[in-house]
């Protein structure tokens, strides 16, 4: 049996939001509950002074303050990466930033894997990757409707989509179908069904009352949208809830809400380390269209309001948000507030002591395993190292032939005593 590590898994991700690294911690998580202590998963937010220069790291420290207070400005940016020459020289820029200690961690042998978990990444690596390299490398795209442009890239073995959407836009813009797997939505499940079991819990923490509904109010990492109209026009719209918001990074809405005696009776947090707890807890969140809190509410059963969405992808995960059913997609403030006192007395009326079950198609178990088998081998990793000439399935991954996960067909497994289901991105194609 094998002692010690052989390898591991690079997972790349930005500190633009936590969406992104949410995800990246979801997709360490079952990583390592299959495949520790034969590879080592490590998360890794290149956008530092070790690893790039101060113009760019000043740069991207800019999406925070750029989405609260300019959001027409982050949609200029946004739509200028779609032009060509201007993605070009964006990721020029960008690679020209870039330390030689960037390069050597892509090019390390240790590497059996790189997953990335942001759009910039597949083509700031591509030009770095050795030229006969052993490991793959895996391009998790986080959006729930389209997949930016810049994902695609020769570079990428596989790609995971959340969504037969993104899937199909993929294959739209002349990704093979053999690389592409749609796995559902990537959350940590095991903290969500610990968040729905402590939901009473926290309900009386709160101090919400049994007659009474808790509506909780995020605007993402960085505090984005109109969090402070919205609980004004809450408060004076009488709603028979209790209101929680959290500012993230958003440190004067902070200072704004816990200086005012207008907002006592609010729970006002920063950057809260509870927030899925406080999303399973609540009966409406209402939050911005970010893909990974809005699934993340979907599978604890909370109602779901959005507002206020960033242009570009956001728009694009409100779309599939509301053609889906998972929740409500309001315009104004006006129309969150009647959409949230609607949610609340439908959950009032039918007095619902604990949230609706998981979604079935939110996958309660993550089938990401199952995806990445042909990259980084069966999940008893020992068979393969201590096995005479065996291989860990990257070779078959960067040689061409079609892998296991692009098969059209639905399977299921059982993974810590979930039913997993695993679709293939031909699922609804036509060759």
């Amino acid at each position: 049996m094998a002692s010690r590590s052989r390898g591991r898994v690079l997972i790349l991700t930005a500190a633009t939001g936590n969406g992104h690294l949410a995800i990246a911690n979801a997709i360490k998580k079952d990583l390592d509950s299959s495949y520790l202590p034969y590879l080592e998963t490590r998360i890794v937010n290149p956008f530092v002074p070790e690893y790039c220069g101060c113009a760019l790291n000043s740069f991207l420290g800019l999406y925070g303050p750029v989405v609260r207070r300019a959001p027409r400005l982050y949609s200029l940016f946004y739509n200028s990466m779609g032009i060509r020459g201007c993605s070009k020289l964006g990721m020029g820029l960008a690679r020209w930033q870039m330390h030689p200690a960037f390069e050597e961690l892509i090019a390390s042998p240790l590497n059996r894997a790189i997953i990335t978990t942001h759009a910039i990444f597949p083509q700031l690596i591509a030009p770095i990757l050795p030229a006969s390299r052993d490991f793959a490398t895996i391009a998790v795209v986080t959006d729930l409707e389209v997949a930016e442009p810049v994902y695609c890239s020769p570079s990428i073995d596989r790609y995971l989509a959340m969504t037969e959407e993104v899937g199909r836009d993929l294959a739209n813009q002349g990704v093979p179908l053999s690389r592409i797997s749609v796995i559902g939505h990537i959350y940590d499940r095991e903290a969500v069904g610990r968040a729905r079991t402590q939901r009473e819990e926290t309900r009386r923490r709160l101090g919400v009352g049994p007659s009474e509904g808790l509506v909780v109010l995020s605007g993402g990492g960085d505090g984005a949208g109109a969090l402070r109209q919205m609980v004004d026009s809450l408060q004076e719209a009488h709603a028979p809830a209790k209101l929680a918001v959290v500012c993230g990074a958003n440190r004067r809405l902070y200072r704004r809400f816990t200086s005012s005696d207008r907002y006592r009776s609010v729970h006002v947090r920063g950057r809260a380390r509870d927030f899925l707890e406080l999303v399973a807890a609540a009966d409406v969140l209402v939050t911005k269209a970010g893909a990974a809190t809005m699934m993340e509410a979907v599978a604890t059963g909370t109602s779901l309001v959005v507002v206020h969405n960033l242009p570009g992808q956001e728009r694009h995960n409100a779309e599939y948000i509301q053609s889906h059913g998972y929740g409500v997609v309001a315009s104004t403030v006006p129309c969150a507030v009647s959409a949230v006192q609607g949610a609340l007395l439908a959950r009032l009326a039918t007095r619902q002591a604990e949230p609706r079950a998981i979604r079935r198609d939110i996958y309660p178990s993550s089938p990401l395993v199952q995806a990445l088998t042909p990259e980084l081998g069966p999940a008893s990793y020992q068979e393969v190292f201590d096995s005479p000439g065996g291989d860990t399935g990257l070779a078959r991954a960067t040689s061409g032939i079609p892998s296991e996960g692009a098969k059209p067909l639905l399977t299921g497994s059982r993974r810590s005593g979930l039913f997993t289901q695993h679709r293939s991105a031909q699922v609804g194609y036509t060759e």
